[in-house]
Parts: structure tokens; C-alpha cells; sequence
């Protein structure tokens, strides 16, 4: 269960405590064991085939494979899978209560919706950061009706550079977006893209660290 990046290792190359991913954990070599280790326990826990989940994608991607599970049309159960490695209620955002194995939220906290629905399992410097999305996430666009965007903003999305217009539009154009993805990109990106309205009485999205 990844023993030796948990909380209590003060030896841990990265401080579990920032509300961010942390990829480092899961794509450093010394830690390959442990990260194989987990996910070959994961299988047993939920009775799945040896080597049905690829611990190699979250060496190689780091929390950007929970992305890739996510967005696998060809496999259903692979989007399953993600939303039990992040511990929430299928195809939400909602962090499920009292369970009983260890999840992905403490490494990857904002790929797995931390900022969305905290959990004890996520860092409590999330607590801060909870963004609280509308109705309808998706024909929003990436801001709140509260904030405007800002256009000659650019973000890291999938490894590249795209300014915050494009998030806006991928979020707006696809019909087929899910509102826990919605949610997900705006917590992830709206507190570097949207800034408030003037004469708004409420906060803008916090940003990030």
C-alpha cells in the first residue's frame, strides 16, 4: 500500500501535504516497487485479472494515467477503474466515505477531485481550495457566471501549453463531456484562467499553489 510514500515517512522525496499531484512519487524509479506493489493489491482487493491495471502507465505518466483511464472509449471498465483508484461514486466526483483500501487521493489530489469533495484521505491544504461547481459544469465554459476569463492566460494541459480560451471551448463544444471531467478542469485550471467580475461580492476561484 505504498508504505514508504506514505505520511508517515518523513524520508519521502516530495511533501504529500501540497494540494498538487504528485507525479514524482509514482514515476520515480526508487519507488517502483512499492508502486507496482500497490497496484498488484488493488487487483486482488477488487478481483481483478493479474496485470488488468497497467502500473507502468502511472510510472511512465505519473497521475495524467488516471486522464488516460478516464478517456478509454474502447474500455468501460478501465473508467471503473479510475473512479476506484480515486475513491469516489462512479462517473462523479463525490468521495466515497468509510472505505476500507487504500486510494490514489493523497498522491494524485487534483486529478482524483480533492478540491471538488475533500476526503480524509486528501491533503488538508485542499480544504482551502474547494471549488464548488454550478448546474450545468460543461455549458458553463471554465469560469463561474462570477468571473470572467483571461485570455492571454496559458496553462499546462496534457503536456503542452494551450490558453485558457481553448479549455473553455473543449468544455463548451463537446457534447459528449461528462460533468465529473467539467468539474475536474475547473477546479484544476479555473483559479489561473478566471479572475472575478467587478462589483462580484463573491471569491474567485483560489489559485493554485
Amino acid at each position: 500500500l505504498l508504505h514508504e510514500l506514505s505520511y508517515g515517512n518523513e524520508t519521502a522525496a516530495a511533501s504529500v501535504a501540497y494540494c498538487e499531484d504528485h507525479d514524482e512519487l509514482l514515476k520515480d524509479p526508487t519507488h517502483s516497487r512499492q508502486v507496482t506493489e500497490y497496484f498488484h493489491k488493488f487487483e486482488n482487493y477488487f478481483k481483478l485479472p493479474p496485470g488488468r491495471l497497467n502500473a507502468s502507465l502511472f510510472q511512465s505518466l505519473g497521475c495524467r494515467a488516471l486522464q488516460e483511464l478516464q478517456g478509454n472509449s474502447k474500455d468501460i471498465a478501465q473508467y471503473a477503474i479510475r473512479d476506484a483508484l480515486c475513491g469516489v461514486t462512479p462517473t462523479t466526483n463525490v468521495a466515497l466515505r468509510s472505505i476500507d483500501y487504500a486510494t490514489l487521493r493523497w498522491v494524485c489530489p487534483m486529478s482524483c477531485g480533492c478540491t471538488v469533495d475533500f476526503s480524509d484521505e486528501c491533503p488538508r491544504s485542499c480544504m482551502t481550495k474547494q471549488h464548488v461547481p454550478e448546474t450545468n459544469p460543461c455549458m458553463q465554459g471554465l469560469c463561474p457566471s462570477f468571473e470572467i476569463m483571461m485570455p492571454d492566460i496559458f496553462v499546462n494541459y496534457s503536456h503542452r501549453q494551450v490558453p485558457c480560451t481553448y479549455l473553455d471551448w473543449r468544455m463548451r463544444g463537446n457534447r459528449e463531456a461528462k460533468q465529473q471531467g467539467c468539474e475536474l478542469t475547473q477546479a484544476r485550471y479555473g483559479g489561473d484562467c478566471c479572475i472575478r467580475r467587478r462589483g462580484s461580492g463573491m471569491s474567485p476561484c483560489p489559485a493554485g499553489p
